[in-house]
């Protein structure tokens, strides 16, 4: 019954998106939010992955924080309990894990987020990189062969490098707005070119800039698409979305 009632949800939301978008917009937002990449023309697909930015059609951890976090947020700055709004965020996670697939990034990041909600309700300081690691040891004791799985490795790498790579870049001093808008960018290519270089023999040597270009805005066009999808009479706002998509 649950699958069923997520599937319903899923197509509803997909129509939102159809009605208010372009159709080559609305299908790559279909692919970034819901997981579903049918509609994705394969040229669109094969020039997304020549260009090195091929995983934003993908479910990842930053929907994750996006969805989990702000609900937290807001479910607390509302005098929600620490511990119901942790339940909560967990449980609408879970559920849209479960509407978009389930991948590798959706199953670690979910898990982290979990591992923070605990910290929370202890009241013990997260640390980043001891939640990874503990991600880590349970899928693998799960399930040995994600050490060969790309997505897997991807996806932990890009965490390593936010949390290895990033604070040395940044260095002792003051992060400015553009630190702040290129240095995770460059810090999740970095770490992670050596794991595509090893995975795929390649790697486009213009699509370490075009990360940086590409990755600040997807916050933007995944709040901006989650809102039009779930908020009556805003379609207009999807002006914004367009427009980033497009360019």
């Amino acid at each position: 019954v649950i699958k069923e009632k997520l599937f319903r949800l899923r197509e509803y939301w997909r129509e939102k998106l159809f009605q208010a978008f372009p159709e080559k917009e609305a299908s790559i937002l279909c692919a970034m939010l819901l997981g579903d990449k049918s509609g994705v023309d394969s040229e669109i697909k094969e020039l997304y992955q020549k260009n090195g930015i091929v995983h934003i059609l993908s479910i990842s951890g930053l929907h994750i924080t996006l969805i989990g976090m702000s609900l937290y947020r807001l479910l607390r700055r509302t005098g929600c309990p620490v511990i119901i709004a942790a339940i909560l965020g967990g449980v609408t996670l879970g559920l849209y894990g479960a509407m978009t697939g389930m991948g590798v990034s959706s199953i670690r990041a979910i898990g982290m987020y979990l591992i923070r909600m605990i910290g929370e309700i202890l009241g013990r300081t997260y640390d980043m990189l001891t939640s990874l690691g503990i991600m880590a040891l349970i899928m693998l004791a799960v399930r040995p062969e994600y050490l060969n799985n790309g997505g897997f490795l991807l996806s932990f790498g890009s965490i390593c490098g936010i949390g290895l790579v990033l604070p040395r870049l940044e260095g002792e001093s003051e992060r400015n707005p553009v630190k702040k808008v290129i240095l995770p960018g460059l810090s999740i290519t970095l770490f992670t070119l050596p794991i595509q270089l090893n995975l795929f023999y390649e790697i486009p040597v213009y699509s370490i800039f075009l990360n940086l270009l590409v990755l600040p805005f997807m916050g933007t066009v995944m709040a901006v698409g989650m809102a039009v999808m779930v908020i009556p009479g805003i379609q207009w706002v999807g002006l914004l979305n367009v427009l980033i998509v497009r360019g």
